[in-house]
């Protein structure tokens, strides 16, 4: 018993091997392409493990705000950004590649100094005299490479990150991490 194979002309056969190398090309493109990790939650940053090709939440911190400062014809003031805590429990090692994905709102990176209970950065500083001021912002901001990341954002320093204390700044909340010498762990 034999198989039935229908005859088909010289031009079609042609054109059926070509549409068929075209769909083995590209499937074997598709599969090349890196997989792309989506944040659950929007406005939440996280930490891009691609060894692990997982997404890992960086610690989530209510930011406290605070203006200090003053004088009546004469006077500077420090607004502070503050979170809880006096160490992030989300470290990372100085030199490791740092690429950070989040979804969602404006973010900036300040290294935060570590006090007795708590973190804190001065976001900015004005002097005022007599009715007229000068202020200056963001006077620790962080430079952030930023690409696109599926429908989300991919964010990395723009230079390496010294041993410290950071967090990313996004709608009213810090999202924490820090940095050690390659010696601590």
């Amino acid at each position: 018993m034999g198989v039935y194979m229908p005859r088909v002309g010289g031009a079609v056969r042609g054109s059926l091997i070509a549409t068929a190398s075209l769909l083995v090309c590209a499937c074997g493109l598709l599969a090349q392409e890196p997989k792309v990790l989506e944040p659950e939650l929007l406005g939440v940053v996280y930490y891009l493990h691609s060894g692990k090709g997982q997404l890992v939440p960086l610690e989530r911190q209510a930011a406290r705000q605070s203006t200090a400062g003053g004088g009546f014809f004469f006077g500077q003031y420090k607004r502070r950004i503050k979170v809880d805590g006096a160490k992030s429990p989300v470290r990372f090692l100085q030199g490791q590649k740092l690429e950070f994905v989040v979804s969602g709102g404006e973010l900036q990176l300040y290294p935060l100094e570590s006090k007795k209970d708590r973190r804190e950065v001065v976001v900015s500083k004005a002097t005022v005299y007599f009715v007229t001021s000068r202020s200056r912002s963001a006077l620790a901001e962080k430079m952030l490479d930023v690409k696109r990341y599926g429908a989300n954002v991919k964010v990395s320093p723009s230079e390496p990150l010294t041993p410290g204390e950071y967090g990313f700044y996004i709608s009213g909340e810090v999202f924490c991490f820090a940095v050690d010498p390659p010696t601590s762990h």
